[in-house]
């Protein structure tokens, strides 16, 4: 045993309420971040189902499942029962792309039409009426008999 290590030091209890996990309790509100929320700071306000978090203490706040199934860590404890959402409204870090789609990530691309359809059969292969050879798209006369396309 190495006698000149220093004892660990105690942790400090005093922390905000929404990262001690004995402080949440199902039943409350909270408002939550969740995890796709994390860069825009938004805000989800609901009632806790569950506690997610098993330890007693977590920096970022305790992870909850809210009653409408809404996973998140819990950043403010909302007080008393008659509170409304109204009053602790935060606006999101960066507003301009604080309500994103799947659109924002997928790009969709054109359906075909005939001219792209047209061009696609200009250039599938093709077969010789001659020879039965069969032609590159590009070509517009067998490779084999040079007959016409």
């Amino acid at each position: 045993m190495n006698r000149q290590r220093r004892p660990r030091p105690q942790r400090a209890t005093n922390g905000p309420s929404n990262t001690v996990n004995s402080s949440i309790r199902p039943g409350m509100s909270v408002a939550i971040v969740k995890k796709l929320d994390q860069p825009t700071g938004r805000l989800t306000y609901g009632i806790v189902a569950e506690t997610l978090t098993n330890s007693a203490q977590h920096h970022r706040g305790i992870k909850v499942r809210l009653t409408d199934g809404s996973v998140g860590r819990v950043q403010r404890i909302l007080e008393g029962t008659r509170e409304t959402r109204e009053e602790y409204v935060q606006e999101p870090l960066n507003s301009s792309s604080s309500t994103m789609s799947l659109s924002d990530f997928i790009r969709v691309r054109a359906s075909r039409t005939i001219d792209d359809e047209e061009e696609r059969d200009e250039k599938s292969s093709w077969t010789c009426s001659m020879c039965t050879f069969i032609n590159s798209g590009f070509l517009v006369a067998c490779e084999m008999c040079e007959c016409k396309k």
